[in-house]
């Protein structure tokens, strides 16, 4: 894989296994409590490795297999022996993931976060919103407690 753009990259294959063989040694695990149950779990479990190029976080779901772990790995991979292309612009737009919690919560984890797009869980399900819209949709459920059922 390479990073597109940038004319460097990660081979696959050989090169990525050599390549994590070598950061194998600065792997160091985590595991960081959650405000909210997420996805079903209350702490967030992953692995952070250090290259020549810094820092790379690989934390994939538990239920994820082998393929979709794989690109996390990849990516950590990448971050730590290849880096980071230059900027092209001052700001980049983030997220925040909302659990399945009540209106007043929700509002206050996204009013906390200060992202400009977030994710809700409703019902387990995944529901992406932009946060303009959204937060008007909160703040309804909160000052019209009727509609939240």
């Amino acid at each position: 894989m390479t990073r597109a753009g940038s004319g460097a990259g990660l081979v696959g294959g050989a090169a990525a296994g050599d390549a994590l063989a070598e950061l194998l040694p600065t792997l160091r695990a985590f595991a960081i409590p959650l405000r909210n149950r997420f996805r079903g779990i209350t702490v967030r479990e992953g692995a952070l490795l250090h290259g020549p190029n810094g820092w790379g976080e690989f934390s994939p779901f538990a239920e994820y297999g082998p393929a979709e772990s794989s690109r996390w790995l990849a990516s950590a991979i990448e971050s730590a022996t290849v880096g980071w292309p230059e900027p092209v612009r001052a700001q980049v737009g983030v997220n925040v993931t909302v659990p399945a919690v009540g209106p007043r919560v929700a509002h206050e984890i996204v009013a906390r976060a200060g992202c400009w797009f977030g994710g809700a869980m409703v019902a387990a399900a995944r529901l992406w919103l932009r946060l303009p819209w959204w937060s008007g949709c909160i703040s309804s459920l909160i000052s019209e407690p009727s509609l939240v059922r």
